[in-house]
């Protein structure tokens, strides 16, 4: 069956949003942003609509998951191979 929305929120200081994932306690959502060309992850607190970024800088942060406690996020990164002077 098709899903029902329930809710929806205006992230009005991001480009875009991508890569979504909810906190085992449901209360935050950890996300991929795009906001002047670069990518970042960014926690969105459900209940108080309050965006956080989370990192900004000049890599590329994608794909955030929790940890199954809800302390750690795991996410894809071209962090430590990418030369941004030679953009290999």
């Amino acid at each position: 069956g098709e899903g029902t929305r329930t809710d929806e929120h205006v992230l009005d200081t991001l480009d875009e949003a991508f890569h979504p994932s909810w906190s085992p306690d449901g209360r935050r959502i950890v996300l991929t942003g795009l906001r002047g060309g670069r990518s970042d992850l960014y926690v969105f607190d459900v209940a108080t609509g309050q965006v956080t970024a989370l990192t900004d800088d000049g890599f590329s942060e994608f794909q955030p998951a929790w940890s199954p406690d809800g302390r750690r996020i795991a996410f894809v990164t071209d962090r430590f191979t990418t030369r941004l002077d030679t953009l290999t």
